[in-house]
C-alpha cells in the first residue's frame, strides 16, 4: 500500500492492524509497530494502537506506564478508541504503577465508548450488564447494549457478536453469515468459532466445510487447529501425527488424546 493511498485515519490504521493480525498478509507485529508510527503524530487511531502493541510488548519493547500515558491523552480528547481502550485497560489484568483499578471509570468510559457507536464496547457492555461480575445485573440495560451491534464493520467485534448469538442458541444463520464475512476479514479467532457453529448446525455438507476451515489452520500451525482437526478426520495416522504435532507445540490435552490412542 502506497503513502498517497493511506489518505485517511482508518487506512491507515487498518494498514497496521493488517500486519497486526495478519489480515489478507504475513502477520508482522514488527511492521504493524512502523506502520503506526509513521502516522501516529496525525492519526489519533495508529496513536491508539501504538499504546495497545506496548502494552502487550508486540513488536516492541513492553512499557506500561506509557501505554497509560497514550490512552489517557486519548481518552481526555475524546477519541472512541482510545476511550474504549482504556476502559478495557480498567478492566482487565494490566496494571501500571500508580493506577489503581477502578470499576466506575471503567463503565463510564466504555458507555461513552458505545455512545460515540462502538461495537466493541457495546459488546463489552452487554456481557458485564448480563453477568452481573463487576457491577449489579440488569437484564434491561445488556439487551439494549446487544441490540445496537446489529451494524458490525470490525471481525474481531463480529466474531465476538456471533459467539454471543451462539452461547444464546439463536437461529444459527445470523451468527453463520457473520462468521463467515469476518472470515472473509482474515479474523483467525473466527475459525474455531465457525466450527463450532457448523456443528451445532450439523446440515449435509457441513462435516467437509470444517474439514476444510481447520486444514487452513493446520498451515499456519495452529497447536488447537491441529488438535480440533484430528477429531473430525477419518484417517487414524492423520489423526495420530496431528495429535503428535500439536503435542510437540505444547499442547497438554493433545497428550490425553495420544494415550487413549494407544490403548
Amino acid at each position: 500500500m502506497g503513502t498517497k493511498e493511506v489518505n485517511s485515519e482508518k487506512a491507515a490504521s487498518l494498514e497496521g492492524r493488517a500486519y497486526e493480525e495478519g489480515f489478507g498478509t504475513m502477520q508482522s507485529r514488527e511492521k504493524a509497530v512502523t506502520k503506526h508510527a509513521r502516522f501516529r503524530r496525525n492519526k489519533d487511531m495508529c496513536l491508539v494502537a501504538i499504546g495497545r502493541l506496548h502494552l502487550h510488548g508486540h513488536g516492541c519493547r513492553k512499557d506500561e506506564e506509557k501505554t497509560v500515558k497514550i490512552f489517557q491523552e486519548c481518552s481526555a480528547s475524546g477519541i472512541l478508541s482510545g476511550r474504549q481502550t482504556l476502559a478495557t485497560f480498567f478492566w482487565y489484568k494490566w496494571w501500571c504503577e500508580g493506577i489503581e483499578r477502578d470499576i466506575k471509570v471503567g463503565l463510564d468510559l466504555l458507555e461513552k465508548a458505545a455512545a460515540r457507536g462502538s461495537d466493541e464496547a457495546h459488546l463489552f457492555l452487554y456481557q458485564i450488564y448480563l453477568q452481573g461480575e463487576w457491577t449489579t445485573a440488569n437484564l434491561t440495560k445488556a439487551k439494549e447494549h446487544f441490540e445496537e451491534t446489529e451494524s458490525l464493520e470490525d471481525p474481531f467485534a463480529m466474531r465476538l457478536f456471533a459467539e454471543e448469538l451462539l452461547n444464546q442458541d439463536q437461529d444459527l444463520a445470523r451468527p453463520i453469515f457473520l462468521l463467515e464475512k469476518s472470515l472473509q476479514y482474515k479474523c483467525r479467532q473466527a475459525r474455531q468459532v465457525y466450527v463450532w457453529a457448523l456443528l451445532k448446525r450439523n446440515q449435509e455438507g457441513d462435516k467437509e466445510m470444517i474439514v476444510a476451515r481447520l486444514q487452513e489452520g493446520v498451515k499456519l500451525q495452529d497447536s488447537e487447529t491441529m488438535y480440533q482437526l484430528a477429531r473430525h478426520i477419518n484417517d487414524p495416522k492423520e489423526a495420530l501425527s496431528l495429535l503428535h504435532q500439536a503435542r510437540d507445540m505444547g499442547m497438554d490435552k493433545a497428550l490425553l488424546k495420544l494415550a487413549e490412542a494407544y490403548e
